[in-house]
């Protein structure tokens, strides 16, 4: 179907110069293009899209069947550049559990994103916070009602503020964690609607992944202390014992 959509756009052109006599020849010609261009599948206007576009263009397509994908430049020598969709963390600040995760199509800068990620917070815990510790990427960024706290800031700031801040690199490995313990790095669900959801669904793995650890280690702490209880009482009863004489 698309190449014979592509040849009858070509024979269309010259039919054009040809006199009058052939003008029935060219506007069926032209109704026959419209008509196939119409039924014309979404993959063949993808692969257009992707021979016609120039290196420094806006919104370019880096994927057929991944039209919303985009690249995202991550400033590290490793791994300077990322193909996808950008996704807001936001956890606890203590014990790093995960209160929301928001896909956010069109790359937009970090600072535009906090409200919607706060208001997403809001949303899941039904709890506004009163302070929030962010990165230097979301410097200047005020929301109303919200105190935050930035990496590298200096006026303010106290001791313990300034421990808080430190604590925030901690979301670092959990993003990591996340990617490659729980599949945040590809995602198998399409269209944005799919990002949204499979953002959501890791951040709530992330979580349960926690919670199991934690009743691991309780397990094992209650475990240790029956052991440890039975081996004092048998060597109780074996003090107690009375001692027979030959």
């Amino acid at each position: 179907m698309p190449g014979n959509f592509a040849a009858c756009e070509r024979r269309s052109s010259p039919c054009a110069r040809w006199s009058a006599g052939f003008g029935a020849t060219s506007t069926a010609s032209s109704t026959e293009t419209t008509r196939r261009r119409r039924h014309a599948p979404k993959r063949y206007w993808r692969v257009k899209r992707l021979l016609i576009q120039q290196p420094k263009d806006k919104n370019k397509l880096y994927s057929l069947n991944t039209p919303e994908a985009e690249c995202i430049s991550k400033g590290k020598a490793r791994q300077p550049y990322e193909f996808g969709v950008k996704v807001t963390v936001a956890t606890t600040h203590k014990e790093g559990l995960v209160v929301g995760m928001r896909s956010m199509p069109g790359n937009p800068y970090d600072g535009h994103t906090l409200r919607e990620a706060l208001e997403q917070v809001g949303i899941l815990t039904d709890h506004a916070p009163k302070a929030v510790f962010v990165d230097k990427s979301y410097r200047g960024v005020d929301v109303a009602g919200i105190t935050i706290w930035s990496s590298g800031q200096q006026r303010s700031v106290t001791p313990a503020i300034k421990k808080a801040i430190r604590r925030r690199s901690a979301i670092e490995p959990t993003t990591g964690h996340m990617k490659n313990d729980g599949r945040l790095r590809r995602n198998w669900l399409k269209g944005r609607l799919g990002d949204a959801l499979h953002a959501v669904l890791c951040g709530a793995g992330h979580n349960l992944r926690m919670i199991l650890r934690a009743l691991r280690f309780y397990f094992a702490c209650f475990l240790a202390g029956l052991w440890a209880n039975d081996v004092h009482s048998r060597t109780k009863n074996a003090e107690s014992l009375p001692l027979l004489a030959a």
